[in-house]
C-alpha cells in the first residue's frame, strides 16, 4: 500500500507532486479522489463541510487527521498540528493511535491499559487488537447473554407446542417456541466479528492467539443488519466498552470504505473532540473524578420570547473544583490559537466565551488549554505546560496556556500527563485562592 503524508492546517503544494511522481496520479486525478474521500469523511464525522481545501497554495487538510484510504493502492495519513513528524520521524503515530483510539473509549484511556506496549507494535490493529482482548477477558466469567424468542425441534417439551404437529409429528420432533436466555445476541456477534477482522491485520503470535480464543468462545454467529449500534442490557453494563470498540471495528473505524478494495480499516479522528477528551479525561486523573465536572450546564441568562421565559444556558468543557480552600475554575479545551512565527495568541472569540462562561459560574479564573506545537531545541516532557498569555479584564483572568502531549504513548504516558498538567498549572499560580466564588450549576 503506498501513502501520501500531509500535516493538518498546513498547505501542500508538494502532495501533488509527490502523487504524480511516486503514483503516477495526475493533479484532476488526485482532487477527484480527495473529493470522494472528503465526502466519506464529512457524513461519517457529521462535518459541515468537506476537510479538503483546495487552493493556490495546494492542499489544506482542516480539523482531522489519521489515515485515509484514497483508493485500493494508495492511502493519505493527516498528521495533527500538535504532533507534526517533521523533526521526530514516525513517532508521531505511536502518539496518535495512542490518542485516537482512545478518545472515543475514555475507559481504557483514564485506565492506561495500552501505555506499556513496545514500539514495536504501535500499528493501529495491533493496539486495538490488545484492548479488545483486555477488555473481554476481564468481563468473561460474567458471559454476555440476553433473553431471545427461538424457534427449534425436539421431542422433549421444553416450550409453546404448535399442536397441529401432535398428528403429524416430524422425524426430528415437535415444532415448539421458547424463550432462552441465550449468547447468540447483537452483542456478542459484534464483538466475535471484529476479533475476526483484527485477526487478518495483527501478525504479533500471542494476540492472534488471543483473538481466536474470542471468536471460539462466542462461536459462529450471523451478523444482524443495525445502522446505529444498540443499548447494551442494564445488567451487563461492564460489556459496553468493549461492545462499543468493537462496533467502531465493524464500521471500519468510523469511515465507509466501500471504494475499493480496503483491507486494513481507516481511522480519521475529528482533531477538536480528539484534544477535547483528552483534557477532561486527564483533568479528571490529576484532581479525581469528584473535583472535575465536564459538559455541566450553567445559566447565563433568560430568553424572553412571545412563548414565555427560557433559560439561555452555556457548557464549559471542564469545571474543577480543586479543594474547599481554592476557587473554582473553568478549564476549556480550545484547539486553534492565532499564531504567528514566534508567539501564540488567544483569539478574541475565545475571549468573548471565556467571558460568558465566567459570568454563568461565577468564577474569575478561566484557563484556556491549547495544544503546544512543535517546536525546535530542548525536548519538553508530555504534559509540561507553557503559559503564553493572560488577559486581565476587572477582576476576571484568561490565562492562555500550550499542553505537550508528544509521548503521551509512552509507559505510564497519561499519568506523567495528567501529574504534570496539574503541577504546572499549581506551578504558575493560575488558581486565584484569595477570593472563594461559589459555582452554581443551571
Amino acid at each position: 500500500m503506498k501513502r501520501l503524508s500531509i500535516t493538518e492546517y498546513q498547505p501542500s503544494e508538494r502532495i501533488y507532486q509527490d502523487a504524480k511522481s511516486g503514483f503516477n496520479i495526475d493533479r484532476a486525478s488526485l482532487n477527484t479522489l480527495l473529493q470522494r474521500a472528503g465526502e466519506r469523511i464529512q457524513r461519517s464525522l457529521n462535518l459541515k463541510t468537506s476537510p479538503f481545501e483546495q487552493n493556490s497554495k495546494g492542499l489544506l487538510a482542516k480539523g482531522i487527521a489519521g489515515l485515509v484510504r484514497l483508493n485500493s493502492q494508495v492511502e493519505l495519513e493527516i498528521i495533527p498540528k500538535f504532533l507534526d513528524g517533521a523533526e521526530h520521524g514516525n513517532d508521531w503515530r505511536s502518539d496518535f493511535y495512542y490518542l485516537a483510539t482512545l478518545s472515543r473509549h475514555g475507559q481504557l484511556l483514564a485506565n492506561d491499559k495500552l501505555s506499556g506496549s513496545t514500539a514495536t507494535d504501535r500499528d493501529l490493529p495491533t493496539l486495538v487488537a490488545r484492548a479488545l482482548c483486555d477488555m473481554f477477558e476481564s468481563n468473561a466469567r460474567n458471559p454476555l447473554r440476553h433473553y431471545k424468542r427461538v424457534q427449534e425441534r425436539s421431542f422433549m417439551l421444553d416450550g409453546d407446542l404448535d399442536f397441529s404437529e401432535i398428528v403429524t409429528p416430524h422425524p426430528e420432533g415437535f415444532l415448539q417456541a421458547s424463550i432462552k436466555y441465550s449468547p447468540e445476541n447483537h452483542w456478542n456477534v459484534t464483538i466475535s466479528t471484529a476479533a475476526r477482522l483484527l485477526f487478518d491485520e495483527v501478525t504479533d503470535p500471542q494476540i492472534l492467539n488471543r483473538l481466536s480464543r474470542i471468536f471460539h468462545a462466542l462461536g459462529n454467529q450471523k451478523l444482524t443488519r443495525s445502522s446505529v449500534a444498540k443499548i447494551v442490557p442494564s445488567r451487563h453494563k461492564a460489556w459496553e466498552p468493549l461492545y462499543l470498540l468493537s462496533w467502531d471495528i465493524v464500521k471500519g473505524f468510523g469511515l465507509d470504505y466501500a471504494n475499493g478494495n480496503a483491507l486494513t480499516p481507516g481511522y480519521v479522528v475529528s482533531t477538536w473532540q480528539l484534544w477535547e477528551d483528552l483534557l477532561s479525561v486527564s483533568a479528571k486523573l490529576g484532581y479525581g473524578y469528584e473535583a472535575v465536572a465536564t459538559q455541566a450546564q450553567f445559566r447565563l441568562a433568560t430568553r424572553h420570547t412571545t412563548s414565555g421565559q427560557k433559560a439561555a444556558n452555556v457548557f464549559p468543557d471542564i469545571v474543577i473544583f480543586p479543594s474547599e480552600a481554592q476557587q473554582p475554575f473553568v478549564f476549556d479545551a480550545k484547539y486553534k490559537t492565532n499564531s504567528a512565527k514566534a508567539y501564540s495568541r488567544i483569539n478574541e472569540a475565545d475571549i468573548y466565551e471565556a467571558m460568558a462562561f465566567a459570568k454563568a459560574t461565577g468564577t474569575n479564573t478561566i484557563i484556556l488549554g491549547y495544544p503546544m506545537r512543535p517546536r525546535k531545541g530542548a525536548a519538553v516532557k508530555v504534559g509540561e505546560i507553557d503559559h503564553f498569555e493572560t488577559i486581565c479584564l476587572d477582576s476576571l483572568t484568561i490565562y492562555g496556556v500550550e499542553i505537550e502531549v508528544r509521548g503521551i504513548s509512552q509507559y505510564r504516558g497519561l499519568t506523567t500527563l495528567s501529574s504534570n498538567l496539574r503541577e504546572g498549572l499549581e506551578e504558575i499560580e493560575l488558581i486565584n485562592s484569595e477570593s472563594l466564588g461559589a459555582i452554581s450549576l443551571a
